[in-house]
């Protein structure tokens, strides 16, 4: 079977959708930590898993800086409680950004457990919860990985089909079925609830922006939870920058097609080809003004604009690449440069033109004017 090779410092932040979807299935962790004042906070995390085994580990990643974050590296201390099934709104509900002097233990309804060895509160509706002492912490790029060492285990005895960690008739170890765990992390229908979550990300980001966008509002007009976006993006960020990816991906599509079906009816002039796949583009911009607008506008989150400045650096060598362009002139570079900018310009005022004529006549006197400067 042939395989695909892939370089991450040439896919650039397209790694991120491609790792999401071979590492699974992905558990969701429900950290419950305790503020320097006292307040418990409590939040999904997607990125979660078992880091080592003596000592015992885990470890959940923190994307920006949130409350649990804080908490954990202030106290040093949290608890880890199973996500499942049954617990879907509650934990849904948990995901919605809080004030930091807010506990959602209290705003939700979650009951609180006492913890035997820490002190942040286990879910008590949860069957399983992992106290853990943070053992380090490291930061990588805007996300924080979160390690903790278990100091101590709680499992609801009728999550075993016997003596807890006994032994069977066979010999074999008496473990929790996952039967009965019921846990939340699980693949099914992912290909349409991830449709779901960027469709409805689409028209919330859209009208509010990032900033102002809500997690509790995109799962509401997807008709999904919050742990399924935590599941399929790993929070808001994420789920912005796989919008981003997604519309600069079409975009890509439409230029590529446009340029192919040139050479197709005989067309070799490199200008030509450009000014084909460019007008493709900017009738894209027009296609999808809505993400066209949101995103030339900047305002996304903490490192959206090294994404973007990575995506135009790729967009320019593809035009350097169409036009032929001598890397070592620097005139030729020069011009490929003025030409991307102002393609990039472009496309912004084409999203916001009032109609579609005048997206078109805005179009055509751009790409003429590009023809002179480049002719």
């Amino acid at each position: 079977m042939p395989r695909r090779d892939f370089d991450p410092a040439e896919l650039g932040p397209q790694i991120y959708p491609l790792l999401n979807s071979v590492v699974v299935p992905r558990p969701i962790a429900w950290v419950s930590t305790t503020s320097p004042t006292g307040v418990d906070n409590l939040a999904p995390h997607s990125f979660f898993t078992i880091a080592g085994i003596d000592p015992a580990v885990v470890q959940f990643t923190s994307v920006g800086e949130k409350d649990s974050l804080r908490n954990a590296l202030a106290t040093g201390e949290f608890v880890v409680s199973l996500c499942t099934e049954p617990m879907l709104e509650q934990i849904n509900a948990t995901g919605t950004d809080y004030p930091a002097d807010t506990s959602e233990f209290d705003a939700v309804g979650v009951t609180r457990e006492p913890s035997l060895r820490v002190a942040p509160p286990r879910v008590a509706e949860s069957p399983v919860a992992l106290e853990c002492r943070l053992h380090l912490s490291l930061e990588l790029g805007d996300c924080t990985v979160v390690i903790g060492r278990v100091v101590h285990a709680a499992v609801n005895t009728d999550v075993f089909d016997g003596e807890p960690m006994g032994r069977d008739k066979d010999g074999h170890l008496i473990l929790p079925e996952i039967s009965r765990l019921k846990p939340l992390a699980r693949l099914g229908r992912a290909a349409t609830t991830r449709a779901a979550l960027l469709a409805a990300a689409r028209e919330i980001f859209a009208v509010s922006g990032f900033a102002e966008a809500s997690i509790a509002d995109v799962v509401a007009r997807a008709g999904a939870s919050v742990g399924s976006l935590y599941h399929h993006f790993g929070g808001k960020a994420e789920l912005y920058l796989a919008l981003f990816e997604d519309y600069q991906e079409r975009q890509e599509a439409r230029a590529a097609s446009a340029v192919k079906q040139a050479r197709t009816a005989g067309e070799r002039e490199p200008l030509a080809l450009f000014l084909a796949g460019s007008r493709a583009y900017l009738e894209g911009c027009w296609v999808e003004r809505d993400l066209a607008r949101l995103f030339l506008a900047g305002g996304g989150p903490p490192g959206f604009e090294l994404v973007t400045r990575r995506r135009y650096r790729a967009w320019t060598r593809r035009n350097a690449a169409l036009l032929s362009a001598d890397t070592d002139d620097v005139s030729a570079d020069a011009l490929v440069l003025v030409l991307t900018t102002v393609m990039s310009e472009a496309g912004h005022e084409v999203a916001v033109c009032e109609d579609e004529p005048s997206s078109q006549r805005l179009a055509t006197d751009v790409l003429a004017l590009i023809a002179r400067i480049a002719g």
